[in-house]
C-alpha cells in the first residue's frame, strides 16, 4: 500500500538520528518506511524561524519569561501545517510510493506543541503523532483551551477517526515539567473510549535535549510497526 512516512520537525537537529535508526531497525524491527526531516537552510541545529512555524501568536504583552522572544515573528503554525500536509506531502508522494493512511509527525519541545496543535485542529491529518517534551506551559498554558475544545468535540461525536498519540518526557527535564506532561497524557488516555489511543513514555535519566534521541526507537516502532 506504499511506504509509511514520518515527518520529523527540527530536522537539522533530529534527522540524522532518526534516519540512521530507521536504516538499522528496518531489518528486524519496524520494517521499511520513509523519514522526512523538516528543517531550515542553516548549518545550525536550530533556527529562530521555528518560533513562527510552531507557535500561536505570543500574548500581548508577552509573559515575562517569553519577553526576550518578542522580537521574533510568531503565530504562523497553521500556514506551516498547510505546508506539511499539502505541498510537502505532495512532493514526497511524487518521489516515492507512499501510504496516505500512514503519515506521522514527530515534534520536540515547541515542535511537540505544534504536533498537539495538529492533533487538535486536524485530527485526521496524521495517523500517529509523537509529542516529545511538549511546551505545554507556553503562553501561560494557552494550549489548554485547545485541549478542552478538542475533548468536547471528540466526546460529543463531532470527530470521527483521530490520530494516535504518544507523549514522551524526560525525568530530568528542567524546561518542560515532566509531571505536567504526564498529567496531560493521563487526561488523553481517558479518551480511549472515544477513539483516541494514547501511549506515554517517561525516561527518568533524560533531560530536555536528550529526550528526542532516547525516544527514537520507541517513536519508530510506534509509527512504523504494522498494526
Amino acid at each position: 500500500d506504499g511506504y509509511p512516512v514520518l515527518y520529523v520537525l527540527d530536522g537539522n537537529a533530529m534527522f540524522a538520528a532518526f534516519a540512521e535508526a530507521r536504516r538499522i531497525q528496518e531489518y528486524y524491527d519496524v520494517g521499511k518506511g520513509i523519514v522526512v526531516g523538516v528543517g531550515y537552510p542553516t548549518d545550525e541545529a536550530y533556527d529562530t524561524r521555528r518560533l513562527d512555524d510552531y507557535t500561536p501568536p505570543l500574548l500581548d504583552p508577552p509573559p515575562l519569561n517569553l519577553r526576550r522572544l518578542a522580537k521574533y515573528k510568531s503565530g504562523g503554525r497553521d500556514q506551516f501545517l498547510d505546508f506539511l500536509t499539502g505541498k510537502l506531502r505532495t512532493e514526497i508522494g511524487k518521489r516515492y510510493k507512499i501510504n496516505p493512511e500512514r503519515q506521522s509527525l514527530f515534534g520536540h519541545s515547541l515542535g511537540g506543541l505544534l504536533a498537539l496543535h495538529a492533533l487538535y485542529s486536524r485530527p485526521q491529518a496524521f495517523s500517529s503523532i509523537v509529542a516529545a517534551s511538549p511546551s505545554l506551559e507556553w503562553n501561560e498554558q494557552g494550549v489548554l483551551v485547545e485541549e478542552r475544545e478538542f475533548t468536547a468535540r471528540l466526546t460529543s461525536g463531532k470527530i470521527g477517526k483521530t490520530a494516535r498519540l504518544m507523549v514522551v518526557v524526560g525525568g530530568r527535564d528542567r524546561d518542560d515539567n515532566p509531571d505536567v506532561a504526564e498529567a496531560f497524557a493521563n487526561r488523553m488516555a481517558l479518551l480511549s473510549g472515544y477513539g483516541l489511543r494514547t501511549r506515554f513514555r517517561r525516561y527518568d535519566e533524560e533531560g530536555h535535549m536528550t529526550v528526542p534521541v532516547r525516544a527514537v526507537p520507541d517513536t519508530l516502532r510506534f509509527v512504523f510497526e504494522p498494526r
